[in-house]
């Protein structure tokens, strides 16, 4: 009985040692086979990995990218305020798109500015205009009025802050009386400034000129 038990121990054993002997040959196998793939593959490998100096190279680039967006935007940022600056002055300017008709809206606003300041106005002369080139031109106009010294010179200042501006190219003041002047007759020559290239009219509004 114990020979048997012996026997069958040893027999257990035995399978048991070829059994770990092929999983040990086969696990030895698989590691050549592993080392052998590496090794033909070294190469890829080598030109995957990313070094020091790859790294080095692409944040200098990014910095220069970096410094380049910087000064593109303070480019952008003077382009913009010369922009604001242009759209500011150019309310000065007329403009048919945004003003109206300049010989129609010019009148009103003179029979205005005179009404308001109760001013007698005598004669409106027909608006003249002349090409200066670049699609800018000049309106002229000739004006006669009487009132107060007072009332002359508030029509005259309401003319000057007008918007689009109206400017005295001249002006000339003659009381009806030296020594006891009750009325002064005023003369003037005024021009106005108009903008009529398509490109101009086109950055000022932010759209296309009609």
């Amino acid at each position: 009985m114990a020979l048997q038990l012996k026997n069958f121990s040893f027999s257990k054993i035995k399978q048991k040692i070829l059994s770990n002997k092929k999983r040990s040959i086969i696990s030895g196998l698989f590691f050549l086979m592993i080392l052998f793939i590496i090794s033909q593959n070294i190469e890829v490998l080598d030109g995957i990995t990313v070094g020091k100096s790859d790294i080095i190279l692409e944040t200098q680039t990014i910095k220069k990218l970096q410094k380049k967006l910087k000064l593109e935007q303070s480019k952008v940022k003077i382009i913009k305020a010369e922009k604001q600056s242009l759209v500011k002055k150019s309310k000065e300017f007329w403009v048919a798109q945004r003003d109206g008709q300049a010989n129609i809206k010019i009148q009103k606003n003179i029979e205005t500015a005179a009404k308001q300041s109760d001013v007698d106005l005598k004669t409106l002369g027909t608006l003249r205009f002349s090409s200066t080139g670049n699609g800018v031109s000049k309106g002229e106009f000739d004006i006669s009025c009487s009132g107060t010294l007072e009332s002359i010179a508030q029509f005259i200042n309401k003319i000057s802050n007008t918007h689009p501006r109206i400017y005295w190219e001249r002006c000339l003041l003659r009381p009806d009386n030296i020594k006891n002047p009750k009325k002064i007759y005023l003369t003037g020559y005024l021009k106005f400034i108009i903008i009529e290239n398509e490109d101009i009219i086109t950055l000022l509004l932010g759209k296309k000129a009609k």
